[in-house]
């Protein structure tokens, strides 16, 4: 039987923000009952979910990535708001913004190619990039107003690296195990 991973590529977040979003979380003062929090070691900007994918590709996975990524320099981007999947008045998932840089989107276009070039489907959805802060378990609870009142001063969010993570999901929460570091050039 094939071996999977779940993979996915994502920006690390440095310290300072981590701990800058895992204190949002707290503000926002919701239960664990009512929002399942990411953790805030756990916390990170997706650039692209592979999914369940053999372990043996994980190589050649690296190889084509690094590859698209030779002409990406590094840049710092900005997470800037707070917002929620679908909409703050039906959330269900909680994310800060990420926004909009040239750079971030050549970033996932030259990853995007390079997967697609090993086979993977294309992503259904555009990218919207953004960190996850929590998962909303009890929807009616939240009060949409109230969300709609927090704001996120602007932060910066260096880019200089890539990393491929493996997520091992367990009763506790998903563990992120990082396979492989693609650093961005120097501008």
């Amino acid at each position: 039987m094939e071996v999977k991973w779940r993979l996915f590529w994502a920006v690390a977040l440095p310290a300072a923000l981590r701990r800058q979003l895992s204190e949002l979380q707290r503000q926002l003062g919701f239960s664990s009952r009512q929002v399942k929090w990411v953790e805030e070691g756990n916390l990170h900007l997706t650039v692209r979910f592979l999914g369940d994918t053999p372990h043996k590709q994980v190589e050649a996975i690296k190889e084509a990535v690094a590859l698209h990524l030779s002409g990406v320099p590094a840049f710092v981007s900005e997470v800037d708001r707070l917002g929620a999947f679908p909409s703050l008045r039906r959330p269900r998932v909680l994310w800060v913004g990420v926004k909009a840089h040239p750079l971030l989107s050549r970033l996932h276009g030259a990853v995007e190619a390079a997967v697609r070039q090993l086979g993977f489907a294309p992503e259904e959805r555009p990218f919207a990039p953004h960190i996850t802060l929590g998962r909303v378990r009890e929807r009616e609870e939240l009060g949409a107003d109230r969300l709609a009142q927090v704001s996120f001063p602007p932060a910066p969010l260096p880019v200089d690296e890539l990393v491929l993570f493996r997520s091992v999901l367990s009763a506790e929460g998903p563990l992120y195990q990082p396979l492989a570091a693609l650093r961005l050039l120097e501008s």
